[in-house]
């Protein structure tokens, strides 16, 4: 920022030359303008005698906008939270502002910055309510909207030079709250503006509205040549989206609401397919994008090969959970090893027991597959990837442009639909994306939708023994939680507890926590009991027994997400999750000492823990 001060210190003192190089004539200039509309609500000046009494002085609309840290470098991702429908003229906003800072902070009134994104963990002693969502404002409108911002409207030719004059510390403030701010990719913000202004207000839904949108977007017209200086010769926002994936990633538009405001301000009418299957597609990938982040590989592997193959009637695509792939079946002496193990480690305390192990054949294979033609069986596929996708969010801005979404019902449209989706799956991450355009692998869905499958049925193809093994993988771990979850020993469940998941991680454990509250079939043998070693970490042969044995994590207690909390407590009942109420009533989770429990320099150990590092149990 300080670089951007110095840079645009010589800018900021030419303006009043530049200024009073502006010339208009009062009697023609605003013939063409209703008076009445543009008339501060503040000073009550018209647009015309604000220009005849102030050389310096434009006027525009209020705003409610909401501006994250990032958005200093990032303007295009200014939120704009609220389009008031009052005229102000820029120098009444500074006198507002000037008169409610002697009432309240700064941050009340333009709205400040928010933390663009919290590393805190959210726990049960940092979670704290957020509070009601009052907006910050300088003043209120005439219909008593807040208004935080001030933007510039178009008007008349006179008052738009004076705009073009003034533009650099308007955007510099609207963007950083700072005049000497500006940088050109700020130009980019107001397209940004203007397509959530646009999404704000259903089309003709008012007059005012549709009247202060008309008059931002022909301002925004008119600095089209600046903007397109700045991206430079084949930048174009439109005709490099259109162009290829490069000009559709987040590194080139970080908000689609930018293009949305870009193409409106171009004058665009008439949406043909390739501008219609372009959007759609983006709007599906960086939706993908948002739902699968951190998502496993395999859950991505899994829908795409549902659009790519029949896995109805191919008996290798059966499900993952029939036990017939398994060909070693469980019995009691491979439990009795396991219990042993237990007994050994808790009661007879031998130093280097023997870990006992246990051999599962599973015989299964994933062989090559055709790409199968459309059927119900992908269209319900489709219908339910997209199912967790609205259109709500930005119906109104696709109505005003004219782009509508993609019909499954419609046999070419669900054809091209179905490419899409593949190709929004493959590539549904920056990263991915920026892969596919070095190696070529990303198509037009519009020219090209066959040619998708054909990539990732390749793609598939090539890795079918590494997927192969990872099945196989999967089909052990759940095959060997089944054996954890429905064996009616005790003994037998610590023993493979303290084989399989020591410390409560990894996916065998994730497994036999679903399996225990899986409501689907009948309960799990010795439920209850299991499920007071999995939270407590110990295990008491009795309700009052006094020898307590740590069986997993060292004792120390687990404290699940609220999720699963609720999901134990359905699938063990009221009268069981009481009694595992009761026994973790008391019981910490956080900062784990020594093992001797010797206070360290603070006076604290495991006995007495810090209660700033802890967290207690509370269902």
């Amino acid at each position: 920022m300080n670089q951007r001060a110095v840079r645009n210190q010589s800018a900021l003192q030419s303006i009043d030359s530049k200024l009073n190089e502006l010339k208009f004539n009062e009697d023609t200039d605003f013939t063409d303008v209703d008076l009445t509309t543009f008339t501060c609500c503040l000073t009550l000046n018209s647009c015309k005698d604000m220009m005849v009494d102030s050389r310096d002085d434009i006027m525009g609309v209020g705003l409610v906008v909401e501006r994250q840290e990032h958005v200093v470098d990032a303007p295009t991702l200014i939120s704009v939270k609220d389009v008031s429908v009052t005229i102000l003229s820029r120098s009444a906003c500074d006198d507002a502002i000037k008169m409610k800072l002697n009432i309240v902070d700064a941050a009340q009134l333009h709205g400040g910055f928010t933390a663009s994104k919290s590393s805190a963990p959210t726990t049960s002693n940092n979670y704290r309510a957020k509070p009601a969502n009052t907006p910050s404002e300088f003043t209120r409108g005439v219909a008593a909207e807040a208004i935080n911002t001030f933007l510039p409207l178009y008007i008349c030719d006179a008052h738009f030079e004076r705009v073009k004059v003034m533009l650099e510390p308007i955007l510099g403030y609207l963007f950083t709250l700072d005049i000497t701010g500006y940088k050109n990719d700020q130009l980019l913000g107001l397209y940004s503006i203007l397509g959530q202004m646009m999404n704000a207000s259903a089309k003709n839904e008012s007059e005012r509205e549709e009247m202060i949108l008309y008059e931002f977007t022909r301002l925004c017209k008119g600095l089209i040549p600046r903007t397109r200086e700045y991206l430079g010769e084949g930048n174009d926002l439109l005709e490099k989206f259109l162009s290829g994936p490069t000009g559709r990633s987040k590194a080139h538009i970080q908000n689609l609401m930018t293009l949305f405001g870009y193409m409106h301000a171009c004058g665009i009418e008439t949406i043909d397919e390739r501008i219609r299957y372009a959007i759609v597609e983006e709007i599906y990938r960086r939706h993908f994008a948002f739902v699968y982040n951190g998502m496993s590989d395999n859950v991505i592997n899994e829908h795409l090969q549902d659009l790519l193959y029949d896995r109805g009637t191919n008996g290798a695509e059966a499900n993952l959970n029939d036990s017939s792939f398994v060909k070693t079946k469980n019995d009691r002496t491979i439990d009795g090893h396991f219990a042993k193990y237990a007994r050994a480690i808790l009661k007879t305390n031998e130093k280097n027991p023997k870990i006992p192990s246990e051999t599962i054949q599973i015989e299964y294979e994933i062989p090559e597959r055709p790409i199968c033609s459309m059927n119900d069986q992908i269209r319900t596929k489709i219908t339910a990837l997209l199912s967790s996708f609205s259109v709500k969010p930005i119906a109104n801005v696709l109505d005003r442009l004219g782009i509508k979404m993609l019909d499954v019902s419609n046999e070419h449209e669900c054809q091209i639909l179905r490419s899409m989706v593949v190709q929004c799956l493959r590539f549904y991450s920056n990263d991915a994306m920026n892969s596919a355009v070095l190696n070529k692998t990303f198509f037009n869905a519009h020219t090209d939708s066959q040619q998708i499958l054909v990539a990732a049925h390749q793609d598939f193809d090539s890795q079918r023994q590494n997927m192969t093994a990872n099945r196989i993988e999967q089909i052990r771990a759940l095959e060997i939680a089944r054996r954890a979850v429905l064996t009616d020993d005790m003994g037998v469940f610590l023993g493979r507890m303290m084989v399989y998941a020591p410390t409560r991680g990894g996916k065998i454990f994730d497994t036999i926590l679903s399996l225990l509250v899986d409501r689907t079939g009948k309960p799990a043998p010795l439920l209850g009991e299991k499920m007071n070693v999995i939270f407590t970490g110990q295990y008491r042969e009795h309700r009052d027994a006094e020898k307590v044995f740590d069986v997993i994590s060292n004792g120390i207690a687990w404290f699940p997400d609220r999720s699963t909390i609720e999901r134990v407590k359905q699938a063990l009942g009221e009268d069981q999750w009481d009694d595992l109420d009761r026994l973790m009533r008391g019981r910490t989770c956080g900062h784990v000492y020594r093992l001797s429990d010797i206070p360290n320099r603070h006076g604290f150990h495991n006995s007495h823990p810090n209660p700033r590092l802890v967290v207690m149990w509370s269902s």
